[in-house]
């Protein structure tokens, strides 16, 4: 299945992939990664700290992106931010649909 984001008056389109860490949060509350499997928030959690250990060798900035279906409830997204803050990761970014706002 695949994720139905947010859409959104107000954003800026990806100007830097590096170093991000992609989630995606599927409308039946399913957690997966970049490659499609199925992980849980410990799993995300240590995504965060080896991806993010990784970075910092690199002189990578590490940013969580979450790819949160529109109909997945606040709390659940809260969650994986958690996760990943739980491993340092503080810079989160949400991925959301651009709307034309002068659309008659």
């Amino acid at each position: 299945k695949s994720v139905q984001p947010s859409v959104a008056l107000e954003s800026k389109p990806l100007s830097e992939a590096r170093g991000r860490i992609v989630i995606n949060l599927l409308q039946n509350g399913a957690i997966k990664n970049i490659d499609g499997k199925v992980i849980n928030l410990n799993d995300v959690e240590n995504l965060c700290r080896t991806r993010k250990e990784a970075n910092m060798q690199a002189g990578i900035n590490t940013k969580l992106h979450i790819r949160a279906d529109r109909r997945v409830p606040m709390r659940e997204v809260k969650k994986v931010v958690t996760a990943g803050a739980n491993a340092g990761v503080t810079d989160v970014v949400f991925a959301t649909y651009r709307v034309n706002k002068y659309t008659d």
